[in-house]
């Protein structure tokens, strides 16, 4: 049996660079080696891939994209499909961006994993566990469901908290010994994190109208606690 296998990043901005490998497809013992890996990003028709396993892509459009991976020995091609979610930048909501990174550490672009060519990735996963910090520190809205990052209407309040933990996390993933330079980095990032997080107030959109409009929306952070992921 020939097996199709693609690793890809569920969801992705507009024009962000992303990679699709195909490279761990496999065949049973019983089966000759795989000829041929192609990889149709979406829709536009099938690119070989045969030589790396991996195709490097960016999507110039938001939509969920259907992502077909199709391998054959010389017998019968076998084909997969996944689904990629594309963003807009707006739908997006990154709370930091590079440019915000950059700014504190110039040289940071130098270390982006291959097959992106930004850490959007990471902010992303910073946006996910913000968002799941104010749950855990039981900031609700009305009614007491959790916040969505749509309801972070007034994302200033996020961007250095953002940006400093997603340093945090780069550095963490550069590091391969405790006490390494990569792990020192970290640190300091962690605890400039920590006090990005513990600021005064925090506007959210309490009563889910879109907007900051009364002093509802403001949130005390005075002893909720910090960081400790």
């Amino acid at each position: 049996m020939l097996f199709p296998v693609l690793k890809l990043e569920s969801t992705v901005q507009v024009d962000d660079q992303t990679r699709l490998d195909g490279s761990k497809s496999y065949v049973s013992q019983d089966e000759a080696a795989l000829t041929v890996i192609e990889i149709d990003p979406d829709g536009s028709g099938y690119i070989d891939v045969t030589s790396t396993g991996y195709l490097d892509y960016q999507y110039a459009t938001d939509g969920d994209k259907t992502v077909s991976l199709r391998v054959d020995n010389g017998t019968t091609p076998v084909v997969k499909t996944y689904t990629v979610s594309v963003l807009s930048v707006a739908d997006d909501m990154l709370f930091s961006t590079d440019e915000t990174l950059t700014a504190y550490e110039p040289d940071i672009l130098l270390y982006v994993r291959a097959g992106r060519n930004s850490y959007k990735d990471i902010a992303r996963r910073v946006q996910t566990l913000i968002v799941d910090w104010l749950d855990y520190n039981r900031y609700w809205k009305q009614g007491g469901q959790r916040y969505v990052k749509a309801d972070l209407v007034d994302i200033q309040d996020f961007v250095e908290w953002s940006a400093f933990w997603t340093l945090q996390l780069i550095y963490q993933g550069l590091s391969d010994k405790v006490d390494d330079k990569w792990s020192a980095q970290a640190t300091v990032y962690r605890t400039y994190a920590q006090e990005a997080c513990a600021r005064g107030t925090i506007r959210l959109d309490h009563n889910g109208d879109g907007e900051i409009d009364s002093a509802n929306d403001l949130t005390d952070n005075v002893s909720k606690g910090l960081i400790r992921r």
